[in-house]
């Protein structure tokens, strides 16, 4: 495993808050995030299932500029494909000025790789996407910025 941090939200706490690393060896996003709660599920649920093997996290649009750089580091790899697993999703949310990523839950190993940057409070959770879903989260960081928001999330 070869996790490489990228930035965490700048106004949180540094060890209890969204944080992003790239996992080159298996050409992954590894997004840690604020669980969504019962009524952001329900709403996920409306667009297709949510597997057992997946989680939904929350991060605001202020960690657009992190999610940049994670793109940037992937496209290296020359991973970009616009093809994404069925099941697998990112959302905007303006209102909340978030976004909303569905994502595969991540193991063991790479929760205790995770750790070692900080803690991971019951209120969050870590999600693994693929590199090949770097062009839908740039599209979500495009329609935040469209939507004049950026970095006024608290």
């Amino acid at each position: 495993m070869s996790l490489e941090f990228v930035g965490i939200d700048p106004a949180t706490e540094k060890d209890k808050c969204p944080t992003v690393w790239n996992d080159d060896e298996v050409r992954e996003f590894v997004l840690q995030g604020w669980k969504a709660g019962a009524e952001l599920l329900a709403k996920c649920l409306d667009a297709g299932s949510v597997p057992d093997v997946e989680a939904v996290i929350r991060m605001p649009y202020r960690m657009c500029a992190i999610l940049g750089e994670a793109c940037t580091r992937a496209a290296a790899f020359g991973t970009a494909s616009v093809t994404a697993e069925a099941t697998l999703r990112v959302w905007n949310d303006e209102e909340a000025q978030e976004f909303i990523f569905q994502g595969w839950t991540a193991g063991e190993e790479l929760l205790a790789k995770c750790l070692e940057a900080g803690s991971i409070p019951d209120y969050e959770a870590v999600i693994r996407l693929p590199y090949r879903m770097m062009s839908t989260i740039r599209k979500a960081c495009e329609r935040a910025e469209r939507a004049g928001v950026l970095g006024t999330a608290g």
